[in-house]
């Protein structure tokens, strides 16, 4: 792959990064303030969920942590999460 080719890829993963932020804070503007709250406690227990599965598809925790080469248990350490369910 050249460098220019790793240079575009780079900005076009750059892009679909930033259009995926902006249209999250469209569809969250756009509905009503109870159902944002409900979404939300919704979406802390999801992510917490997320950190704290053990699968290692594409996408995962762990699969994350292999890529960028970060210890799972420091990360958690990190977030004050635990494999327990306390937190909840």
């Amino acid at each position: 792959m050249t460098h220019a080719t790793q240079d575009s890829d780079a900005i076009s993963v750059e892009r679909d990064i930033l259009a995926a932020t902006f249209q999250s804070r469209i569809r969250l503007v756009r509905l009503a303030r109870g159902q944002a709250s409900t979404d939300a406690d919704a979406e802390w227990v999801s992510n917490r969920e997320w950190f704290l599965a053990r699968t290692k598809t594409p996408g995962s925790f762990l699969w994350f942590c292999a890529e960028f080469d970060l210890e799972r248990s420091a990360v958690l350490k990190a977030l004050d999460l635990t494999d327990t369910k306390e937190n909840t």
